[in-house]
């Protein structure tokens, strides 16, 4: 359940995503969705004494994806970290039943880690999680709370794109094009500054940059009536994002002590 040291565990672990209640409670869903990949059809539900008798010997926290989806809806968490550790449950508890080699351990496991990327894509932008999840048209272009940056970034292959800038670690950028919104990891030394003149390229494939361009020019214009064009720099700072790699919560990994089945989580 949600007590009060909550709050204080959030606030120590760093809550990026800074949603309030009402907010995550939209998000939430979406990222539900994607934990309910195929084969994960025993999470969904809780489980039963018909189908597991001695199941509640083992386990006293009981948990699945529908209850979450519950929950969730209801607006009981503030910040990712209470829904990750609550859904880090489903992987405990079946880890504790089934065993750590179990085909349903493996799968929970899955869905654990998939619900750690999406806290991830949460945390990193709640406004785009949230645009890109209900997917309007021209959601790419409404503007967020947070000030993302906006440059050329260059693949391999490819010639110069305008992209936002997501994330940053180091040199690295995470940065989403304009266009078909791929997203791409890519050294700041193949990025230029979106108010210079970036080299010619591939000719065929300049050709379909003129779309992507014209989808930041509008993204531009939204800045403008916003009155946030040019961008500040000096309020880029949240794009940095040099720790906490590995999301808040670490992995769960199984020990033996005696008889006794201990998990820590290390």
């Amino acid at each position: 359940g949600i007590n009060a040291e909550y709050g204080d565990d959030c606030k120590k672990q760093g809550d990026k995503s800074k949603c309030c209640r009402v907010n995550l409670a939209k998000m939430l869903p979406h990222a539900i969705d994607r934990m309910c990949s195929k084969d994960t059809e025993a999470f969904q539900q809780p489980v039963t004494l018909e189908v597991a008798p001695n199941y509640f010997a083992f386990v006293h926290y009981p948990m699945d994806l529908g209850t979450l989806r519950q929950k969730a809806k209801a607006g009981l968490w503030s910040c990712t970290h209470q829904f990750l550790d609550e859904a880090r449950w489903i992987l405990h508890n079946c880890i504790i039943f089934n065993g750590g080699k179990s085909k349903l351990t493996a799968l929970a496991r899955t869905v654990y880690n998939v619900c750690k990327h999406e806290m991830g894509e949460i945390d990193m932008c709640p406004d785009c999680y949230l645009n890109s999840s209900i997917a309007e048209k021209d959601w790419f272009i409404k503007l967020c709370k947070k000030t993302h940056r906006l440059v050329w970034a260059k693949l391999r292959g490819f010639p110069f794109w305008p992209a936002k800038v997501l994330q940053r670690k180091g040199p690295q950028m995470n940065v989403q094009f304009f266009g078909q919104h791929e997203r791409a990891w890519v050294h700041e030394s193949n990025t230029l500054g979106i108010g210079e003149e970036p080299p010619a390229g591939n000719r065929n494939k300049e050709a379909n940059r003129q779309h992507a361009e014209e989808e930041m020019n509008k993204y531009v214009e939204n800045l403008k009536r916003a009155g946030r064009w040019p961008i500040d720099m000096s309020k880029l700072k949240e794009e940095r994002d040099d720790d906490d790699d590995d999301m808040m919560i670490p992995p769960m990994t199984e020990k033996k002590k005696k008889k006794d089945r201990v998990f820590n989580i290390t």
